[in-house]
């Protein structure tokens, strides 16, 4: 039981720290390119989700 908690609050903590990065990262790029129009804010966070899930599958696996 103590180890599934471990692994799965690392997991969600990995998670949460991914996400922030990609929106942090989809922020200031949007503030770099663009004035008014926030595209990176909106699609880099849905790409570390996937990436993530998708590295977390091939670990699975």
């Amino acid at each position: 039981m103590k180890n599934n908690l471990y692994k799965y609050l690392s997991l969600s903590f990995n998670f949460f720290l991914i996400s922030f990065f990609f929106a942090v990262l989809g922020y200031y790029l949007d503030l770099f390119f663009f004035k008014k129009i926030s595209i990176f804010s909106f699609f880099l966070p849905f790409i570390g989700f996937f990436s993530y899930f998708y590295f977390i599958y091939k670990k699975m696996i």
